[in-house]
């Protein structure tokens, strides 16, 4: 009796063991997966097979499906776990091969829909090897971490301890440089957030409208900075259909080379109106030969105008405006220009407008009577010196001074 109850025993315990060591699973859930160790939660998404990989809202929760959609339009996803998924070797810009651990991103509108796209979601980690351009089936780790639930697919992050080949541009895995950021805007993804550091890079601005890049934090923290170039911030819209804009906000710009300008915009062929907005943006010069802004029409028949609120460390470096049309603007509020505004000569009503600013002395150059000055609370420094700011800080003798 003994024996056999010992017997018993032993067979209980083999098939514990058989069990928690990876038996094959139950009848019920997707044939290709590999470990069953996840959790099902009962989704609306359409057109589902058992198998597919899926993603479920806009916030980037995804698993994989348990069974087909039912007649009901829902389905069970398994969101943890490992399965043997199809991939593609491909990223955003061409074929790419995929090594064990990379991330393999979930992109909605591709077949397979798993790949190196940054541009997707993040789905999980390669746990085998795909060749560039190939296609093939792997075991893939479901990854479902809080903090990308969380993320705001309508942003791109970037921060100096990002990457460009792992990051997908959320606050988990951010991406490493403005370029690599620019690639992934779109009409519906233009906000660009830069963490405290320093970006050493020529920026070359996206032609999509209304792309913000905004320094997380306040002076000095965010800088951008790119020797040699002949221009730290490129702006070139190219045709437009409808007024183009621009956002640059809590940046300092450090055109630290000689001659080398800290932000272009070049409005040829645009034939729209342009508005270039900047918020606490500031930069440092290394001569008084730089330029810290640019405005390059190219051509007639479309405004730029500037709408500059805020200080960010004071704005070595000449601001400089190629006038062409009359409906160009420079609207100015509490910068320091320690570096002269200048204008050509053209026969335009250009308005500059400058409130609580302070102006380099005698820093005005070119103008024609045409173009409108207001100066409103606004002083000019020489050394120590400040006195009321006068028509001699800006281009034009057509100016007038409030207290």
């Amino acid at each position: 009796m003994k024996k056999y109850i010992y017997l018993s025993i032993v067979l209980i315990l083999l098939l514990v063991s058989i069990v928690s060591c990876g038996a094959p699973p139950a009848p019920f859930g997707a044939t290709n997966e590999v470990y069953e160790d996840g959790i099902n939660l009962t989704v609306a998404v359409a057109g589902m097979k058992s198998g597919d990989p899926v993603i479920v809202g806009d916030r980037g929760l995804h698993g994989v499906a348990n069974i087909d959609t039912n007649s009901d339009g829902n389905l069970t996803i398994d969101t943890q776990g490992i399965y043997d998924l199809s991939v593609k070797g491909v990223n955003d810009a061409n074929d790419v091969a995929i090594a064990i651990g990379d991330p393999v991103y979930y992109t909605a509108a591709d077949t397979p829909k798993l790949n190196a796209k940054t541009s997707g979601l993040l789905f999980g980690y390669a746990l085998e090897t795909v060749s560039s351009g190939a296609t093939t089936t792997i075991n893939v780790l479901i990854n479902n971490s809080c903090a990308q639930a969380a993320d705001d697919q309508s942003i791109i992050v970037v921060s100096t301890r990002g990457s460009d080949t792992y990051g997908n541009g959320s606050w988990a895995n951010p991406l490493k440089t403005i370029a690599a950021a620019f690639a992934l805007v779109s009409e519906n993804r233009t906000e660009v957030i830069l963490e405290p550091g320093t970006y050493a890079e020529v920026v070359t601005w996206p032609t999509v409208s209304g792309v913000k890049l905004l320094g997380l934090s306040g002076q000095w923290d965010t800088v951008i900075s790119a020797p040699g170039t002949t221009q730290v911030i490129s702006i070139t819209p190219g045709a437009q259909t409808s007024t183009y804009e621009a956002y640059i906000e809590n940046i300092y710009i450090d055109h630290g080379t000689a001659g080398q300008d800290g932000i272009l915009v070049d409005a040829d062929g645009v034939g729209k109106k342009v508005n270039l907005y900047l918020k606490t943006v500031g930069g440092e010069a290394d001569s008084d030969s730089d330029k810290f802004l640019v405005v390059d029409h190219g051509g007639t028949g479309n405004a730029v105008r500037v709408y500059w609120e805020g200080n960010n460390g004071g704005v070595d470096g000449l601001i400089y405006f190629d006038t062409q049309d009359n409906g160009d603007r420079l609207f100015i509020t509490g910068v320091e220009l320690l570096g002269g505004i200048q204008t050509t000569a053209d026969a335009v009503t250009l308005q500059i407008r400058l409130k609580d600013c302070i102006l380099k002395e005698g820093g005005g150059a070119g103008g024609n009577a045409a173009q409108l000055s207001v100066l409103m609370s606004c002083f000019d420094v020489t050394g120590t010196t400040f006195t009321a700011a006068d028509s001699g800080d800006v281009p034009t003798s057509t100016c007038t001074t409030l207290p």
